[in-house]
């Protein structure tokens, strides 16, 4: 149960699954400006005149005074290269803050259950098997940590890359998102 994993850690632990679920977010958002990048790259690039029928993106090109010549495409190439190679490394930094979280979280969990263990009268903890408490405190832990609360941040982020793609395939082409 999701409550109760959550429940078992402290709030430090709690507040790094939450910045975990909003670089989540952040990584949707690279994802869904990255499509919109190369959707709009290659519409320019086998239609030139399409850049008349974006209000927004005909005025920041005439503002600018850029003019649609092979040399700008072959930047702008360049340019989206650049900003999927830095999405790259965030998302690889993403992965890195989920395998910490795991860890850190997985380690706390396991010395809490250890130090309950320990504090434990010797009468009850002798009725108990001690391969199943050897176990709860090396295994569960760790199950708990990734199973569940990496697994939530990976859904989110997963989630979250969905609605985004879904978002700009409705907004550029509706009729072939359905």
């Amino acid at each position: 149960d999701i409550s109760k994993a959550l429940g078992l850690l402290n709030n430090s632990h709690r507040r790094r699954l939450f910045q975990l679920v909003v670089a989540a977010g952040v990584a949707s958002a690279l994802e869904a400006v990255g499509i919109i990048a190369v959707y709009g790259l290659i519409r320019l690039i086998l239609e030139p005149s399409a850049i008349d029928s974006t209000p927004l993106l005909r005025d920041l090109v005439a503002d600018l005074g850029i003019e649609l010549t092979g040399i700008t495409l072959i930047l702008a190439a360049a340019s989206m290269a650049v900003f999927y190679f830095a999405k790259n490394v965030f998302l690889a930094f993403v992965s890195y803050l989920q395998a910490y979280f795991a860890s850190a979280a997985g380690t706390y969990l396991a010395v809490k259950l250890f130090s309950k263990y320990l504090d434990t009268p010797y009468s009850e903890i002798s009725l108990r098997n001690s391969g199943n408490l050897i176990i709860n405190v090396n295994h569960a832990p760790y199950y708990i940590a990734t199973r569940i609360l990496v697994s939530i941040a990976y859904i989110v982020t997963e989630g979250l890359i969905i609605i985004g793609i879904v978002a700009v395939l409705m907004f550029n082409e509706p009729v072939v998102a359905l």
